[in-house]
Formats: structure tokens, sequence, C-alpha cells
């Protein structure tokens, strides 16, 4: 099966290990094929093991990610009902007064780190200095929720996002690391597809069976500005894109990564196929 992005490089590398295998043993020992370097078929299966590797340590990054996204969702709804829960404290004690034109306006589930903690940080300089008011008894809210503790909750939400940033670092090096070592076997892949027909002549079994690298000439789709950074890897043709080789997938543009290009890009058709 022809490459068509990082899921098919272990099966394909599986074949292609299969075929060298059979060419080896039809060659007899000692005369063994080997590429430009003297690389033989060991070297694959070592490559093919480190490749395996990676990719574990890909999904390990990934699910790290996801669980510090989550993380991070349960605390944006956990401030959420207490900065509603304060406003509603004020308006009850404080109705008409200065305080209760201070307060914040309320973010929502979706907004990101700045927009959500910024009107957080409002609510608790305006509770402090409603605690500080000595003709005013001290917020507390339901459960004995303090002004102290609402503090110490955005800091652990500001935290959580620290960690989903250093989250998505680790993800793009293990991805990079994972696209090393597929590029270093894609190439191993396509010097031994060019070294059999130099061991077998033509109408041999072995090179009538030589495994396929790339798919077909198609019709792939290119899309600018790139969805996200980094270096693309799945089957495409070779324009001038930032480097970046995409392909339809179901219908949508797909990286490496399995991100969708969003709403606004600029699409080209073109036709073409396989790795430049």
């Amino acid at each position: 099966m022809p490459i068509s992005g990082p899921a098919s490089y272990l099966a394909t590398t599986d074949e292609f290990l299969g075929h060298w295998e059979a060419a080896d043993t039809t060659l007899g020992a000692g005369n063994e094929l080997k590429l430009k370097d003297g690389s033989g078929r060991a070297v694959l299966v070592t490559k093919k093991d480190s490749l395996v590797a990676k990719r574990a340590t890909v999904q390990v990054r990934l699910n790290q990610q996801e669980v510090a996204r989550g993380d991070i969702e349960i605390r944006k709804a956990g401030l959420l009902e207490r900065i509603n829960q304060f406003n509603d404290k004020v308006r009850f004690l404080l109705g008409g007064t200065k305080w209760e034109r201070a307060l914040a306006q309320v973010p929502t589930q979706g907004d990101g780190q700045g927009n959500f903690t910024v009107p957080l940080d409002d609510a608790a300089a305006l509770w402090l200095m409603i605690n500080d008011d000595p003709a005013i008894a001290d917020i507390v809210l339901m459960g004995a929720f303090t002004q102290a503790m609402f503090v110490a909750d955005v800091a652990a939400l500001n935290a959580a996002y620290t960690t989903y940033t250093t989250a998505g670092a680790k993800v793009t090096v293990a991805i990079e690391d994972r696209n090393d070592v597929q590029d270093v076997i894609y190439e191993m892949l396509k010097q031994y597809r060019q070294a059999v027909p130099t061991y077998f002549a033509k109408g041999d079994a072995i090179l009538d069976s030589l495994p396929t690298l790339t798919p077909p000439p198609g019709i792939f789709v290119i899309v600018t500005p790139l969805p996200s950074p980094g270096r693309w890897v799945v089957p495409g043709p070779s324009p001038s894109c930032f480097g970046s080789h995409l392909t339809v997938v179901g219908g949508v543009v797909r990286n490496s990564s399995g991100v969708v290009s969003g709403p606004g890009s600029k699409w080209t058709t073109v036709s073409g196929g396989g790795f430049p």
C-alpha cells in the first residue's frame, strides 16, 4: 500500500520489509541488496522500531494535552459559578450602590485565557475592596467560599493554562521527532525501489512485485494560509506553499497532526500526486 500519511507508514514499511526479505533470499547470503550508503534490510527494521516508539510518544503527548484541556474546562466552569454567585450576592446586599455598578461582566465558557481571566481578576479586586470597607460585612459565598479561595482558584486556572501550553509544545516536538524518522524511512523505501531494478532483470517476479511508495496522480488541494504551523507530511503536489503538502481526506484538508483547514482559507486545486 502506498504512503498516504503518518498512519500508513508502518504498514507500508512492513510491506517493503517483506519484499526486501524475499529479494535477499533470492540473491543469497553475502549478496543481499544494499542501499547507497550500504544499509541493508536490518537498518530499515531498526528505523521501523524507532517509528513505533515515536508514534507511541506522540499519542502520550496528545493524551497529556487533552487531560490539561479538560482540567482547564472544569476550572473555568467552577469559576463561572463563583463569579455569578458573587455578582448575585452584591446585587442582593448592595444593590443600587457603587459596588453593584462596578461588577465585572461575566465571561463565557468558550472565552480564551485573556478574555476569561480579566473579569475574574476584576471581581477578585472588587471583592477585596468590599471586604476592606469597615461598614460592610465580608462577603462569603455558599460553602464558606471566601475571596482568598477565589483568588487561589484563578491562580490555579492560570497554572492550568501554562500546563496546557507546555503540553502543546511537547506534542509539537514529539510530532517532529516522529516526522524525522518518517523522512529517513521514506528515503530508504525510495532508494529500495531504485535499487531493485539494478539487482533483478525485467520480468523477474521480485521486480514485478515491487511495492508502491506513493499514491497515483490525482487531484489535491492547496490551502493558504496554513491552518497550523509546522511541517506537513501527507502526500501531495509540490507547489510553492511554504513547502507544505496537503491532501483531501473525506472532503477536508488535513495535516500530519490531523488539523483541518479553517474558515477563510484560500483554496487552489492542482493536479499531481506523490512526494516531490
